[in-house]
């Protein structure tokens, strides 16, 4: 409720809405579970040999 009436303000600047403590997380975890998580490029070569040491199928892209 608080934070519905927080984001209900008039911003200072128009272009940016008011915003509270974890509506970014939260817009970011819809987003990441909807396209999945974009992973720096050097990570997969980093994980691979832990995936095929433990016989985990690679996981495939999203999009």
């Amino acid at each position: 409720v608080l934070g519905d009436l927080c984001r209900a303000a008039t911003p200072r600047d128009p272009a940016k809405p008011v915003r509270v403590p974890g509506d970014r997380a939260a817009a970011l975890f819809a987003e990441q579970s909807e396209k999945g998580v974009a992973l720096h490029p050097e990570i997969m070569g980093l994980v691979a040999p832990c995936l095929e040491k433990y016989q985990i199928p690679v996981p495939k892209p999203l999009g």
